[in-house]
């Protein structure tokens, strides 16, 4: 019990890393398993009262004066944001990591290099196979199982892994006909060998947000730097994966480094049955995973089968910044994921009003970003990629509109996840990739990058549709056209208003824009942010669960 109690204090604590907020923090899941009304070793976030752990009739008010607490909106600001900032800048760098090659690289050596991570980021999911939504789940149920949980998982990744990187280097051989291709894909297994060692979801479910932060900034700047000083002309397109690949290696070594400081060492009584269990109980996540980026994967596949370089390189651009964008609506869902988790264990109720929360937060931050990278399309190539790629404008504006669409869909997907409703995700997924297959075969050896367009379009629309009516079969309340009809209007507003600068510096229109987009918000009197309180959902404490409760 002792060191269970000591894995929560030391892995749970506040982003700031102060001892006084350490300390607060631990009473505040203490608060949880002694307040009168705690039920199942959870309570209600609109219950609990921040300033003390405990319910607002406990008789430990002595705790507010001696640890005094933030609020539940700012505690969720803190550990949110902290996750939020580092995965945003480390995404930002990536994003110039992106511009950097496709200058530097060429049409023709930018494919190479956008070929070779499309199919190492699909593998990455094999090896993934939604172990890590499996291990969040786990410790949502019990913070005493994170030791047990992260040996499951790693063991059963590494299993994958073997059987993902033979069969990438029979496929290099067997189907791969350039050289630089092949190379690049070789390279490649080392991305693989670092997912098998991921461990930040553990620190992601204890809200330990600072090291996963902290970590993936520093990858990205190493990739940046090795790419500044060693990738210089297209000839060295095939060796980016290799220097993107050591970096995601030192980077899983580290964060495992802080759980193992802090869970004791991996291995130690490692359980052959719970591994089994992991294999058993998470692949309809795994699959559906697969299938989900099975839709980019086919349609680079298929371009680069039946267009040369400079179509697939075109088709990349388009779809970097929406990506990006994507990252960021995914770095969010990461950063919630563990409070959406705990909800989903305590009742159908709760997961529908921490979800609602979630999904109205999410659509105030993406849709000016997709809006107003829509109208300002023109200037935003020009600037990012040059002028060379200018005939990506359309489809850039087009993927867009996938980004809200997979943003919403994906949160969707979460839910259905830690509600033990994968399969029912896993259906809705495959009629989705189903679709984009039949239309992937029609429209891109006809159309190319347009037809991989409209296949994007057509399968976001579908994935989305599909998500909802199962989400509302397994009986979670979420209301979603009604509380998300103001951020659209102010949306609009935004892009009306910055229609008529598209001619001007974006450090003159993109301003205009967010404030136009926060004054209408204002005006239509959305109460979003003040909400942000619905989504401090406590951590379970360890002796509660393993004294037999829910």
């Amino acid at each position: 019990m002792r060191r269970s109690w000591w894995i929560l204090s030391t892995l749970a604590q506040s982003p700031t890393g102060s001892s006084e907020r350490s300390a607060t923090r631990t009473h505040s899941v203490r608060g949880v398993a002694s307040g009168p009304r705690a039920s199942g070793g959870l309570m209600s976030p609109r219950r609990w009262r921040p300033c003390i752990g405990s319910w607002h009739d406990s008789p430990s008010g002595a705790w507010c004066a001696r640890y005094p607490m933030t609020t539940g909106r700012r505690r969720v600001a803190q550990s949110v944001g902290v996750l939020f900032v580092g995965e945003t800048t480390a995404q930002a760098l990536g994003f110039l990591l992106t511009a950097y090659l496709a200058r530097v690289l060429g049409p023709a050596g930018f494919g190479v290099w956008i070929f070779a991570t499309a199919v190492i980021t699909y593998l990455g999911m094999v090896v993934e196979s939604g172990a890590d939504t499996w291990g969040m789940r786990e410790i949502s149920k019990s913070v005493s199982r994170v030791r047990e949980t992260l040996d499951a998982v790693i063991g059963f990744r590494l299993v994958v892994a073997a059987v993902a990187a033979t069969l990438l280097v029979i496929a290099v051989q067997a189907f791969v006909a350039t050289p630089d291709r092949r190379l690049a894909l070789t390279f490649g297994l080392l991305s693989l060998v670092a997912m098998t060692l991921q461990s930040h979801w553990v620190l992601r479910s204890l809200d330990a947000n600072v090291p996963v932060a902290a970590a993936s900034a520093m990858q990205r700047i190493a990739v940046m730097l090795l790419a500044v000083a060693l990738v210089r002309v297209p000839s060295d397109a095939p060796y980016m994966t290799l220097w993107q690949g050591l970096a995601e290696i030192l980077a899983a070594l580290a964060l495992l480094a802080v759980v193992t400081a802090r869970a004791g060492a991996p291995f130690r009584h490692f359980r052959a049955p719970l591994v089994r269990r992991v294999a058993m109980e998470s692949w309809p996540i795994g699959v559906s995973r697969l299938l989900r980026g099975a839709t980019y994967t086919i349609t680079v596949a298929m371009l680069a089968r039946f267009w040369p370089d400079a179509v697939v390189g075109e088709y990349g651009v388009a779809y970097r910044i929406p990506m990006a964008l994507l990252a960021i609506s995914t770095i969010f869902g990461g950063a919630v994921a563990p409070a959406v988790a705990r909800a989903c264990a305590t009742s159908r109720a709760e997961a529908g009003i921490v979800a609602g929360a979630t999904l109205r937060l999410l659509v105030v931050l993406m849709l000016p970003l997709a809006v107003g990278g829509a109208v300002l399309a023109i200037p935003v190539i020009r600037l990012v990629f040059s002028a060379r790629y200018l005939s990506a404008v359309t489809l850039y504006q087009l993927l867009l509109v996938t980004v809200v669409l997979a943003s919403l869909s994906d949160m969707l997907r979460r839910v259905l996840h830690f509600s033990h409703h994968e399969r029912d995700d896993l259906r809705c997924v495959t009629v989705a990739v189903c679709v984009g297959a039949v239309l992937s075969l029609g429209l891109i050896p006809a159309f190319g990058s347009r037809g991989a367009v409209t296949v994007a379009v057509v399968v976001e629309l579908v994935l989305f549709t599909l998500e909802a009516v199962a989400l509302r079969r397994a009986g979670i309340p979420l209301a979603i056209v009604v509380p998300l009809a103001r951020p659209v209007i102010a949306a609009l507003a935004m892009g009306a208003a910055i229609l008529p600068l598209r001619g001007v510096p974006l450090v003159v229109s993109v301003p205009v824009g967010a404030a136009v987009y926060l004054g209408a918000l204002t005006l239509l009197g959305d109460r979003t942010i003040s909400e942000l309180h619905l989504l401090d959902v406590p951590v379970r404490p360890a002796d509660v669960a393993e004294s037999g409760a829910p």
